[in-house]
């Protein structure tokens, strides 16, 4: 339950991160940022989901959580720093 608070803390970040990039890029920069945020998705689902695969017991719930967490956490980061160029 504590990953999935701060879990919630850090996706509303992100999401409102990427919501104010949208609102500075022109047309081209905001497809580009939309398909950079879909493979990216894409990337932290198959890198924490990786957990459950390679160690098939309990402490793979905790474990991708907490790759999860961490993932959206460096990823709103990363949007914001996009904010500041």
């Amino acid at each position: 339950n504590c990953y999935r608070v701060e879990w919630a803390i850090w996706d509303n970040l992100l999401n409102e991160n990427f919501k104010n990039l949208l609102g500075v890029l022109d047309s081209q920069q905001t497809g580009k940022l939309r398909a950079m945020q879909q493979a990216w998705i894409a990337y932290r689902d198959t890198t924490c989901n990786f957990y459950m695969d390679k160690i098939q017991g309990t402490m793979a719930i905790p474990m991708g959580a907490a790759c999860a967490v961490r993932e959206t956490a460096r990823r709103a980061m990363l949007l914001q720093a996009f904010m500041q160029m």
